[in-house]
């Protein structure tokens, strides 16, 4: 009898679990999901017909959670990964990802630290896994479908093996467009380089924003907010985290404009937006 209940019990596991496999894959939409992995950052955009770009996989593994949530435990592609920066809670979890995934592409600004070992090694991988290792260069488009459109605005000069100690600034900056939203996505620039990307983009206009550096005070600076106007903000900061992210000088600055506010940190699969 213990037997036949226990087989049962598993049946409906296996039912409902196939149940939530087939609501995913058929009832796929154009959408980009700012991922909760914790103090990091990750997002992931996903077409209705499947395709799929990865931008940073958060500090560790638990992006693997986050991504199976969004396509389905048996979807084992991920057509492009973008790394925007060497910074480990943007590339930690990069590792695991290709290990789980089929990475098609990876996309790197090039640049390149000695000192950061863990990230050498990191790209030293992908090399041993035969994926293509793409630079990134302002003003590349990247087209899903014929409706989602990435471009990127920075960095604004080919950085391929420059040695440079922080690269925060050298962040790769993509601007995605939609029928539904323009979203502008700015990993770790400070706003010396937000003002770059200003003067050559002058009439820059965005929905929403994802607040550089994690909500950090070197970033997301008046003139941005003023300019691209946006309606709103994601912020990518984990709770309790000890770099005090998001900084209250942020938040205030963001309330002042009355600019919704959405953080990560309080959505337990992160933040889906339609595109």
């Amino acid at each position: 009898m213990k037997i036949k209940i226990i087989i049962f019990i598993l049946s409906l596991i296996i039912f409902g679990y196939s149940i939530r496999e087939y609501n995913l894959t058929s009832n796929l939409v154009d959408k980009i999901s700012f991922l909760n992995i914790g103090q990091g950052d990750s997002s992931l955009i996903v077409s209705k017909r499947g395709e799929s770009i990865l931008i940073d996989c958060g500090p560790n593994s638990k992006v693997i959670d986050q991504i199976e949530n969004k396509l389905g435990y048996w979807n084992k592609k991920i057509d492009l990964l973008i790394i925007t920066h060497g910074d480990k809670d943007h590339y930690g979890g990069c590792r695991d990802i290709i290990e789980r995934f089929e990475v098609s592409k990876v996309m790197i600004n090039g640049v390149l630290d000695s000192k950061n070992k863990s990230y050498t090694a990191l790209l030293e991988f992908i090399k041993t896994q035969n994926i293509q290792i793409l630079p990134s260069l302002t003003n590349t488009y990247i087209t899903i479908q014929d409706n989602i459109e990435l471009q990127l605005l920075n960095p604004q000069t080919n950085l391929w093996g420059q040695e440079i100690r922080d690269d925060n600034p050298e962040s790769i900056v993509i601007l995605v467009r939609s029928a539904n939203n323009t979203i502008l996505l700015t990993g770790d620039a400070n706003e010396a380089t937000e003002a770059k990307i200003l003067s050559q983009y002058p009439q820059l206009d965005v929905d929403i924003l994802k607040a550089g550096h994690h909500g950090s005070k070197t970033s997301t600076s008046d003139k941005l907010l003023d300019t691209i106007t946006p309606k709103q903000v994601i912020i990518s900061a984990g709770a309790n985290n000890s770099y005090n992210h998001p900084h209250p000088d942020i938040i205030n600055k963001l309330k002042t404009r009355n600019i919704k506010i959405q953080e990560t940190k309080n959505h337990l699969t992160g933040i889906d937006i339609l595109l």
